[in-house]
């Protein structure tokens, strides 16, 4: 499969279904413009695609109508990235299968805005070693151009038997540690130094 088919799409063209949704959650603008804090003008220019929404803006309107935000993003947004989620990554051990190489077209994805240039994948975290920072169930955000180590910048890396874990980079001596509120994970201390597969650049939860 050529290398393009397997990293994030960025979306070209302006359009969201803001309209739509409201017209199917029987809402009227100027209502929703004032439960959700944003003015009628505002909020119509977002139905006629005239203005962009900001993420916050997104957010609010989604949970004043109970849509997942996913839900207002059309095909070819601009700002917006489709990008691929692969199989869950332990943020507690390693893990064997999948290696975060082994995409194809038939994953899911999920939609972000406002990443960075970069070649991107998505993961859900099992485990609770990074639960400070990625609770259960988080989708975390891997920059996988993006592998040079960094103090405290979070990581997901290979060990020689394909298995993957994210962790906390720290230098001197050279570990990688779980950000926790729970007891009795263990920091990782590489051998030799080890495969990064990409940066953690951005978690997130559904609630």
């Amino acid at each position: 499969m050529p290398q393009s088919c397997l990293m994030a799409k960025t979306h070209k063209k302006s359009t969201y279904r803001f309209k739509e949704l409201r017209s199917l959650s029987d809402v009227t603008l100027e209502r929703l413009a004032e439960e959700v804090g944003i003015s009628v003008s505002q909020l119509s220019r977002f139905e006629n695609g005239e203005r962009e929404p900001r993420v916050e803006e997104l957010l609010r309107v989604a949970a004043r109508l109970r849509v997942p935000w996913q839900e207002f993003i059309e095909a070819g947004s601009t700002g917006w990235q489709s990008v691929p989620l692969i199989s869950k990554v332990s943020a507690g051990k390693l893990l064997h299968n999948p290696r975060i190489e082994a995409l194809d077209e038939d994953f899911q994805h999920v939609h972000a805005a406002g990443l960075p240039p970069g070649d991107w994948v998505a993961l859900r975290v099992d485990g609770t070693s990074m639960d400070r920072i990625s609770p259960p169930d988080s989708i975390i955000f891997v920059d996988r151009r993006d592998k040079r180590l960094v103090p405290n910048g979070c990581y997901v890396i290979d060990d020689p038997e394909d298995g993957a874990t994210y962790k906390r980079f720290r230098p001197d001596p050279m570990r990688f540690e779980p950000v926790t509120f729970t007891e009795g994970h263990k920091t990782f201390f590489p051998e030799n130094e080890p495969r990064i597969l990409g940066r953690v650049k951005r978690t997130v939860l559904d609630l």
